[in-house]
């Protein structure tokens, strides 16, 4: 965990020369605005935390579904500081989506009756800190150029990564322990994976100025058709190392919800 999380965070200090590059008056914002950017910056680093220490617990099947509350707060978050409201319908399609990607995540055969107060209370954490950071930025980025709000919100990921490797000792040793020893591996696999999440987030972060933010993150529920696009494409080249399951039941349940979430982000985007 906390050599992903040092990684995910200090991935930030590269984003920051390109944020100058596009837009060098970084300097032209106050120092509220400024504090409040890089505030969120942690805020993003933070909520990284959780989840990770959740997925070393419990199945994903049963952790990804949860993902689902962020935006249940980002509505009440956007509503109460934006002041942002959506149409009935919008909220109607937009739970379809949500409804779906619950549906195509879940693994119902591994479904666990028993109810962890430790697995949701993480991730009610965590999908509440990504919620929150997304709407501080959009606070904030709303009144200024974007580049300038990506520019302090890297400022404040990167910063909160440094922070991790001085001050938590556990994170450091590991981190430098496997540095030392897959220095390669660490560095493209780590790397690769960052740089697209950093690059979505980015993406993820400008859309949520055009549109409201409970709809930005419901849309973000089409991810699932994505990974199971995957899982299918790399199960069908490589079926030693990949095994996505597309027999019989499981694949009438997972067409069922695809058709559920298509239906949703296609009526969302024509009301």
């Amino acid at each position: 965990v906390g050599v992903l999380v040092i990684f995910s965070s200090i991935i930030g200090f590269f984003v920051m020369p390109i944020a100058f590059l596009l837009d060098r008056n970084i300097f032209a914002l106050s120092s509220l605005q400024i504090g409040l950017l890089i505030g969120t910056g942690f805020v993003y680093a933070l909520a990284i935390i959780p989840y990770l220490y959740t997925l070393k617990k419990e199945d994903t099947s049963t952790i990804v579904p949860l993902w689902q509350l962020i935006p249940v707060f980002a509505y009440f978050l956007a509503l109460i500081f934006l002041g942002e409201t959506i149409s009935w319908s919008n909220i109607f399609f937009a739970t379809m989506i949500m409804v779906g990607a619950l549906g195509l995540t879940t693994d119902f055969s591994k479904i666990k009756l028993t109810f962890r107060k430790d697995i949701f209370g993480s991730m009610v954490l965590s999908s509440f800190l990504y919620a929150f950071n997304t709407m501080i930025f959009k606070v904030v980025a709303i009144d200024i150029s974007f580049w300038q709000a990506v520019f302090w919100e890297n400022t404040g990921i990167g910063m909160a990564g440094v922070i991790f490797l001085i001050f938590i000792k556990s994170y450091r040793l590991k981190f430098f322990d496997l540095f030392s020893k897959n220095k390669t591996i660490i560095i493209s696999v780590n790397g690769i994976n960052e740089i697209v999440n950093i690059v979505a987030k980015i993406i993820f972060n400008y859309v949520s100025l055009l549109i409201p933010l409970a709809l930005a993150w419901a849309v973000n529920g089409i991810q699932p058709l994505f990974i199971l696009a995957f899982g299918v494409i790399l199960t069908l080249l490589f079926p030693r190392i990949f095994k996505e399951d597309i027999s019989g039941k499981t694949f009438l349940k997972k067409l069922i919800f695809i058709i559920l979430i298509s239906v949703g982000v296609y009526f969302l985007g024509v009301s």
